[in-house]
């Protein structure tokens, strides 16, 4: 989901963990230095912060290509770049094999097993319980509206990002969401036995010479997509480590959607998601799963988190331009 890309770690989820990776200092006593550096240089200075650089869809897939290939350093431990096992692709019909981690097979259907399979199914009853297919890798380019803030430096969304989809084997994808060049988010998905699950999530924050690269490891994997698909279905858990934390999630509408001037049926979900330990904070999302492309097509986030006592908000809103990537 996205990009569940949801965030803590958002689509599903979104968090950050702590650490400044090659800086090696502290982030809260950087962040007040380099405020009261602003304060001293002036608005020049501010708008160097503030301003971000988007990430065009031709950059996106070509960053997608070395990614797919295997040419791209790994996010992620154990992430996109190990592509051996990745299942098998049959080129004459355009759909790609591979195995969970209880040896079941899962498929990736072409885009026209896609529309024939959704245009089936005209009840929500044809969805609790069944098999999903795993999402199409590619770009995927979404209309973006929102902000993000560190005290004394708030900055806008790019109208625009990209979200890179690929799939890495044993039932597992990655999706690497690019808000800006000074803003990306990768996340680790794995096909378990309820559903979807989020098992690692990477968040790289940059403000003008200060970057908080960090990682989160959920243990166990976060439900982000059930397979059991009805109004009021609810469900939680927790997961341990040097950030841990709750969720509580629940399936609260059943309806359609215009993506790119197709209709297609999705299922709203809301996520109430506290962390503690390193981090601490709460995320809140809501997002539109569409299950017959295993895509989160529409996201809504806030998020309030603190590391090492500096506190990050933003709140963003996305909707998918179009439900099939670009290669």
């Amino acid at each position: 989901m996205n990009e569940l890309e949801m965030y803590p770690g958002t689509h599903p989820l979104r968090a950050l963990r702590n650490g400044l990776h090659g800086l090696r200092i502290h982030w809260k006593g950087a962040v007040a230095y380099f405020i009261v550096v602003l304060l001293l240089s002036g608005a020049g200075a501010y708008r160097w912060v503030t301003h971000v650089n988007p990430v065009d869809k031709n950059t996106a897939i070509e960053l997608f290509r070395a990614e797919r290939d295997g040419n791209a350093s790994a996010p992620v431990a154990g992430g996109a770049s190990d592509r051996r096992g990745a299942g098998r692709r049959d080129e004459v019909r355009g759909r790609r094999e591979t195995r969970t981690r209880d040896g079941s097979a899962v498929v990736m259907a072409s885009h026209s097993e896609r529309r024939q399979t959704a245009q089936q199914r005209t009840t929500a009853s044809s969805h609790p319980n069944e098999k999903w297919e795993l999402p199409e890798e590619g770009v995927y380019s979404w209309a973006t509206d929102g902000y993000e803030e560190v005290p004394g430096a708030r900055r806008e969304f790019p109208k625009e990002s990209q979200r890179i989809i690929t799939v890495n084997g044993d039932g597992r994808w990655t999706t690497h969401h690019y808000f800006s060049q000074e803003h990306e988010i990768w996340t680790v998905f794995n096909w378990g036995n309820d559903g979807a699950e989020i098992a690692q999530q990477r968040n790289k924050i940059t403000f003008g010479p200060i970057t908080n690269d960090s990682t989160i490891d959920f243990a166990p994997p976060m439900l982000v997509g059930p397979k059991h698909l009805e109004v009021g279905y609810e469900w939680g858990g927790t997961w341990e480590g040097d950030t841990h934390g709750d969720y509580s999630s629940k399936i609260v509408e059943h309806t359609t959607m215009d993506i790119g001037g197709e209709s297609v049926e999705v299922w709203g979900m809301s996520y109430v998601i506290n962390l503690h330990g390193k981090q601490e904070g709460q995320v809140n999302a809501q997002v539109w799963l569409a299950p017959d492309y295993s895509l989160t097509v529409q996201e809504h986030y806030v998020q309030d988190v603190e590391s090492s006592g500096t506190k990050y908000h933003a709140e963003w809103t996305q909707k998918l331009k179009s439900l099939h990537p670009e290669q």
